[in-house]
């Protein structure tokens, strides 16, 4: 009786076993089956999002600014305002910032003044981390004025400016796409110094002397204590770029 029991256990054994390799033979073959078209359906997926990742890329931005709006308000305090010269000055100083992050040399520049410190600041960062950057055939398309405020002393103006360029970095990401993309810069008028907190001071602006690079104690220092070369009013009544961001998300 027990040799029976132990061969009906043997031919059940066997039984299980061969269902379960059936099983999963026909688990394998439908599993290659649909992978193939599913590896194709994914090669395809990522083409696809690679080709419109590049077309994004390559794709000219709009500004965002009310140039009609914002025009008239700064005219308005300042009757003498040239836009056209204040979008020559984005193109100049942004081309300036560009190369100076190219090259890793500290800028010094008055056009740029009040963002020295910010821009050498990246710059050693780079240096630091071994990061090298270029951009390469840069074309201005349009600019356009977005916000304008006049408030304790001082005008603020921010516009939107559209470009492109080659952006070539460590990762070289699409570096043979041309980059299309846009700016928000920040400008400043002073109009008058004393209605200017010491606490805004501080916030808005960290002032040098244009000929050593010293700190300044005030807005109207006549001459550098360090040097002793004229400087004057370095910010009165004339416009300061304060920022500048990329605020295109093409990543």
């Amino acid at each position: 009786m027990s040799n029976f029991l132990l061969l009906l256990f043997i031919i059940l054994f066997l039984i299980i076993i061969c269902i379960f390799t059936f099983v999963l033979y026909i688990i394998f073959k439908v599993k290659k089956s649909i992978g193939k078209e599913r590896i194709s359906e994914l090669t395809n997926v990522i083409k696809t999002s690679r080709d419109i990742a590049r077309e994004e890329l390559n794709r000219e931005k709009s500004v965002v600014g009310m140039t009609s709006l914002v025009l008239p308000q700064v005219v308005r305090d300042i009757p003498d305002f040239n836009v056209n010269a204040i979008y020559n000055t984005i193109e100049s100083n942004l081309n300036k910032i560009f190369l100076a992050i190219e090259n890793k040399k500290h800028i010094k520049d008055e056009d740029l003044l009040l963002l020295e410190d910010s821009i050498n600041s990246s710059i050693d960062d780079m240096k630091d981390r071994n990061i090298d950057v270029r951009y390469d055939d840069v074309v201005f398309h349009k600019h356009a004025l977005k916000r304008y405020e006049n408030k304790n002393g001082v005008a603020t103006l921010t516009t939107s400016s559209t470009l492109e360029y080659y952006y070539i970095d460590g990762k070289r990401k699409n570096s043979d796409v041309k980059r299309q993309t846009r700016y928000t810069c920040t400008f400043v008028y002073i109009f008058d110094y004393k209605k200017i907190s010491n606490k805004n001071r501080e916030k808005l602006f960290v002032l040098h002397c244009p000929n050593c690079g010293a700190p300044l104690d005030s807005f109207e220092t006549a001459n550098c204590k360090y040097c002793m070369s004229r400087v004057g009013d370095v910010l009165a009544k004339t416009w300061k770029m304060i920022g500048y961001k990329e605020d295109y998300d093409i990543n």
